[in-house]
Order: structure tokens, then sequence, then C-alpha cells
């Protein structure tokens, strides 16, 4: 092996000054030589060869026998063990095309089947022999080349459900978990392999392959993919884990409505409707054991409402039915801590606007959790845009006596609802206000309403 690299330092920007101003004699240039390359030249006198250098030959992997390639699988480079792997899969996908029996000779012109070479005729039973003994060795626990056979046989196109089946108990756990991500790649389930998923996200040890069977659950189709996220999230031990809460999220996310992430050249499955999809998720979550879970309680619970909350629907003109599941969900919440929770969500999905055009369903919804609170959301009151919580809010906001932090936000609220009634007041805390910070988010808000007096106001010395 070998490369160079070079240090350069400049004090100007490149292309910023045509001048020929920069440094030329503070760079160096470094010739680094591995082992076992050849090396050239002398280094004060002395050669730079090393004196137990072995030299490196070119080599042509392609021109490697299946038998050969299968050796490179226990080498210790990985490029190695990755080329070779793939290299081989072309070759048998090649060799097992029908009308094509060569893996190295093009014979599309050939009409005469006399013409095939004694070469021609054994290839293709020759690579039906290699696919056998690839599949013994990934079966093999104990042969350590069982994930590249496993890369291999997916190049060759013979990665099938009754291969996944069998490997998706393999003690190796990087066998499993490439098993779990070509079948997200694929796209498709069974019956069996889709409780066996279940299954593995129950039991799995590994952090890996869970974090792998969530990424693949986003490309399942909902009525596999649910019952895999569902197990994932009983995981208690993932909720600290830097990755998985969101990969949950996200495979969830993908089966709350509309699919958008089609795969160009994999064959999708019969897709369910936008609708079918939100009611399999809300069936979900019809499971009151599932809202105790750490994971949904604190990473999913407001992120779906959130969702739903922004979901402008399947067609423009045809409603927003995310706004209905809002309302199913806080119908399913088996406590107001649930419902805080969810809550928290629609207000994220609401922020900077107000809360307008509600269905009779989530209006009757949201009625009843202000009711449980006994009035006291008032942020959310304010979204509404209800007056007299305008009024409650206005007289938080010039008490000098109230917590800032709660001033700070209903102000804030204020200034995104269109609540003519509220620039006076605003106003007002400008020029009354000890708080600076106070008088900072007055400005801020008044600059969402067009009214005159505003600027002669501010104008005034």
């Amino acid at each position: 092996m070998l490369f160079r690299s070079a240090d350069w330092y400049d004090t100007r920007l490149t292309h910023v000054d045509p001048r020929d101003n920069w440094h030329k004699t503070s760079g160096r240039i470094y010739r680094v030589v591995s082992n076992g390359a050849v090396s050239g030249g002398t280094v004060n006198g002395a050669s730079s060869k090393p004196t137990d250098h072995i030299p490196w030959v070119p080599t042509d992997l392609m021109a490697m026998t299946d038998d050969r390639l299968i050796e490179l699988f226990a080498h210790p480079n990985k490029w190695w063990r990755q080329t070779a792997a793939r290299v081989l899969g072309d070759r048998l996908a090649l060799a097992l095309i029908e009308g094509d029996s060569s893996a190295h000779t093009d014979s599309s012109f050939r009409t005469d089947p006399s013409d095939e070479s004694p070469d021609e005729e054994r290839a293709k039973p020759q690579a039906e022999a290699t696919i056998s003994r690839l599949t013994d060795m990934a079966l093999d626990a104990k042969d350590g080349r069982s994930l590249e056979a496993l890369w291999a046989l997916h190049g060759a196109g013979r990665f099938d459900f009754d291969l996944a089946s069998r490997l998706l108990g393999h003690e190796d756990k990087h066998v499993r978990r490439w098993t779990v991500r070509l079948l997200g790649d694929h796209r498709r389930l069974n019956d069996h392999l889709g409780r066996q998923l279940v299954e593995l996200a129950t039991s799995e040890p590994y952090v890996q392959v869970r974090t792998q069977l969530a990424s693949s659950a986003k490309r399942f189709d909902t009525p596999y993919a649910l019952p895999i996220i569902r197990e994932l999230l009983s995981r208690d031990e993932d909720a600290s884990d830097p990755h998985q809460p969101l990969l949950l999220w996200w495979a969830l996310e993908a089966h709350c409505g509309r699919r958008h992430d089609p795969q160009v050249g994999v064959a999708q499955p019969a897709p369910h409707t936008a609708d079918e999809s939100r009611a399999a998720v809300l069936a979900t979550f019809a499971d009151v054991s599932l809202w105790d879970l750490p994971l949904v309680r604190d990473d999913i619970l407001p992120r779906l409402m959130q969702r739903f909350a922004m979901d402008d629907g399947d067609a423009p003109g045809l409603g927003r039915p995310g706004l209905e599941v809002c309302a199913k969900l806080l119908a399913l919440s088996p406590s107001s801590e649930h419902s805080q929770r969810l809550m928290t969500g629609f207000l994220e999905a609401y922020q900077g606007r107000e809360i307008t055009d509600l269905p009779a369903s989530l209006t009757a919804a949201l009625e009843a959790y202000q009711q449980s609170l006994g009035q006291s959301d008032l942020a959310l009151a304010l979204r509404l845009g209800k007056d007299d919580a305008v009024d409650d809010a206005l007289k938080v906001v010039r008490d000098e006596s109230a917590d800032t932090a709660q001033r700070l936000a209903y102000i804030e609220i204020l200034g995104q609802i269109d609540k003519p009634q509220v620039v006076s007041p605003l106003l007002g805390l400008i020029g009354s206000s000890k708080s600076a910070a106070v008088k900072r988010a007055g400005m801020q808000a008044l600059m969402n309403f067009d009214d005159p007096k505003i600027g002669q106001t501010i104008r005034q010395p």
C-alpha cells in the first residue's frame, strides 16, 4: 500500500485574492508505504525498501475460481472478504439466468445450442453446486464465513423466504441482523416470517439486531410491521439507547397514513389505504398496557399526536382525518398524565398559529380534557381562541410578580392568535414592565399585528 499526503497552510481564503502571494515553501509532502509494499529510493543515502517486504502482485478476482473466492471469505482484510462475496454473487447470478449459461461469454446472439462450449454447458450445474455449498456455509453456526456466504447468496438471487426463516435463528448476531436487513430491502414477508420476526423482537438480546428490526419495520406491510414495533416498544432497556427510540418512532410514523417510500425495482405488495393504516395504529393503542411503557410514554405519545395534528389529509378537499385520530387518541388515553403528553404534541403542532376548524369530535375531546384539569390549561384555551382565556392570560402577563417563564409563554401565544384586543395591553408592557425579557417578547409579539398605533407608540421617546 502506498499513499501520499500533504500539509499546507495559507493565511488567505481560496480564490479571494488573485495575487500570487500564498506560501510556497512551508508545505510538506509525506510518502507513506506499508511494510508489505515495494518502496524505492533512498533516505539519507540508505535504501528505503523494507528488508522483509513482500512485493504486492495485482490480482484479478474475476479470474479466480469459485473455490478460491470462497477461500477469501476468511481473509483478515474485509475488503477482500466483501469483494470476493460480491464478485462470486455477480458471477452466480449471471450463470443462473435462464438462457445464459455462462458468466463470462455473451451468448445472446447464438441461435444454435450446439454452438455452446463444454465450459458453458458446465457453468450452470457448477453454479448450482456453489449455491449449495454457500447455503450450507451460511447455515453452519460454526463457520466464520456465514455472513459472506449470505451476501454471495443474496447477490446470486438465492435469498428467499425459506433461507431467511432458517437464518433468523442463526447463532451469529450479524447473520440475524443482515437477514432482517435483506428482508426489509425486499419489503415482503409471509405469515410465518412475520411471526418469526415478532418472536425475534421479543427475545433478541443484541441491540444492533433490534435496531435493524425497527429500521426494516418501516418497510414492511402494516399488518406485519405493527406487531414487530409493538414488541420492540416493550424492550425497556432500549429507552436509553441513542438510536432506538427515534428508529421506533420513524417505523411507527411510516404506518400512520399514506406510504411515501416506494423503492425503484422492488415490487410492492398490495397497498393498504391511509384510512386502514390509521385504523391499525389506533387498534394497536387500544391496548392500555402499551401506554405505560417508557418508550411509548416518553418518545411516542407526543410525536404521535403531533404527527396526526399536522396531517393535511390524503388529498386536497377531503378534510383532515388526522384530527379525528387525535380525538380518538384522547379518548383512548388511560389517564390525565397520558393525555397531558398527547396535548404536549398537539400544542407543538400548532406552534405559531391559532387552533381553528377543528372537527366536532376533537373539540369535544379538548373540552373534556380541559374540564378534567379544572380549566387550568390556559395555553390550550388561548390556542383555541377563547376570549375569556385571552383575558386571563393578559392578567398574568401584566402581573410583575407572576412567573417570568409563564408570562413569556403567554405573550408568545398572544402574538400568534388573531385577537386585536391584545395590542394595547402588549404596548403597555413595553412601557411599564421592569423585565427586559418581557419587553422584548412584547415587541416580537406585536410584529404580527397590522395596527398603526404600534409604530406610533414605539416611536415616542
